[in-house]
């Protein structure tokens, strides 16, 4: 009898309890979810379980509760966001078709640091002053 409670759990019991559960946070159904186009793929960057940001070419939200509601966040310059890496709810860096840029409060306004087109590009933040970027074959970095 020990032997197949065993068996049991080890084949059925054990399998289930090891695997994600995943929730659907976006639909595209009801009024809280993101609205994204199906072409472009979108960035995802979440800081804490609560807190994270999505940016899909010129849009970009944040949600403070795990993906539940976004709030639409106006970059003001329409800037094609390629990458996105957050290291705190303030501060964060974007990789664009125009430049690599950098926020202090939260993704609400943005400064250029570096010119060009970084389209190919991949945003790393390592801590408060250090960044790497990967671009095709180069790899940047700043402190």
């Amino acid at each position: 009898m020990k032997t197949l409670i065993f068996f049991l759990w080890v084949f059925l019991l054990l399998p289930s309890s090891l695997s994600a559960q995943w929730e659907i946070l976006n639909d595209g159904a009801n009024s809280n979810s993101l609205i994204l186009n199906g072409y472009e793929r979108p960035f995802v960057d979440f800081i804490s379980r609560d807190t994270g940001w999505i940016a899909q070419e010129t849009k970009l939200f944040k949600t403070t509760d795990g993906g539940k509601r976004w709030t639409s966040l106006a970059n003001g310059r329409s800037l094609s966001i390629k990458s996105i890496d957050f290291i705190d709810s303030l501060r964060g860096w974007i990789a664009t078709s125009s430049g690599i840029y950098c926020t202090h409060d939260g993704g609400k306004s943005w400064v250029l640091k570096m010119d060009g087109d970084f389209s190919n590009a991949k945003v790393i933040v390592n801590n408060d002053t250090t960044v790497y970027i990967t671009e095709k074959s180069k790899i940047l970095k700043t402190s």
